[in-house]
């Protein structure tokens, strides 16, 4: 769950833009109220980790960040910590997507957050 500031509003999209500690995002809410503080949750299995910033593609939130820790569950899962400036986002990928990205700690990357993982 991260906090942050409505920054902008687009009606005819019905998203709003959240300023979070030194990032943004776009989330479904044309009803937000400009200035107006928010908690957005952001759900682990709908972040995507990249280690190049990806293009051409229909998610409207890609943070770059650094690897803060690595957490195998030891179901074949791990929860990927990124720093994100401020802010910390979580993701659960697969054990097999943290060797073929060569995931360590500190390593720079890209989480990337569907817009539509973030609806009320």
């Amino acid at each position: 769950v991260l906090t942050g500031v409505v920054e902008a509003i687009d009606i005819p999209h019905r998203l709003a833009t959240i300023r979070l500690a030194q990032a943004q995002i776009v989330v479904p809410n044309a009803h937000a109220e400009e200035g107006r503080s928010v908690r957005v949750h952001i759900p682990e299995r709908d972040v995507m980790v990249a280690t190049q910033r990806p293009e051409g593609l229909s998610a409207l939130n890609i943070l770059d960040g650094i690897i803060a820790a690595i957490e195998p569950d030891g179901d074949g899962m791990a929860r990927i910590r990124i720093r994100c400036g401020g802010d910390i986002v979580l993701a659960r990928i697969t054990a097999l997507s943290v060797e073929r990205l060569d995931l360590k700690l500190e390593k720079p990357v890209f989480a990337v957050i569907k817009t539509v993982a973030l609806e009320r």
